[in-house]
């Protein structure tokens, strides 16, 4: 199995369970590492990156994907952190379709080719049907649970549903 051009994808049954902040200390594990890592912030419903690392900038994927501007004007490097950042971008009228485009896939096959690791945070999984569309692309999937938060049948169904969709390379991380 291969070491590089990785990308992950993390998701969680709802809001809150912890996963925007697994994936920033993941991205920052492999960029510590040395490797050429990328956090996406894929949750374009509700983004929460630029947030979270007190970014300014607020476009990003959208963006690329309605061909507003290229990858290399929307990948964010900051000094403060060894990886590189792309942001979700304009919250969209039709963020299913943007998910679902060929441009996404093309997205990812170009970052693939530029990074070690790609870690992309999408949106928790119970509440919308866009990580169905992303998990086919990705090496794995990261299910984050939160102890003592995370609906355990919610968590058993969801997780039931993963299996009958054939969704691959699922892993769960408990926080």
């Amino acid at each position: 199995q291969r070491k590089t051009n990785m990308m992950i994808l993390t998701t969680s049954a709802e809001s809150g369970d912890g996963k925007t902040y697994f994936c920033t200390n993941l991205a920052s594990v492999y960029a510590m590492t040395g490797l050429k890592t990328l956090l996406i912030d894929m949750d374009i419903r509700k983004p929460s990156i630029y947030e979270r690392l007190s970014l300014l900038e607020k476009d990003g994927v959208t963006n690329y994907i309605i061909g507003e501007k290229s990858l290399d004007e929307l990948i964010l490097k900051k000094d403060n952190f060894k990886f590189d950042i792309l942001l979700a971008g304009t919250v969209p009228p039709n963020p299913g379709e943007l998910i679902r485009s060929e441009k996404l896939k093309e997205m990812f096959i170009e970052l693939r080719k530029r990074y070690d690791y790609i870690i992309v945070d999408t949106s928790p999984i119970g509440l919308v049907a866009d990580v169905y569309s992303l998990a086919p692309l990705m090496d794995t999937n990261i299910f984050v649970v939160r102890s003592g938060k995370t609906n355990k049948a919610f968590f058993k169904k969801l997780n039931s549903q993963l299996k009958n969709d054939n969704v691959k390379n699922v892993y769960v991380v408990i926080r």
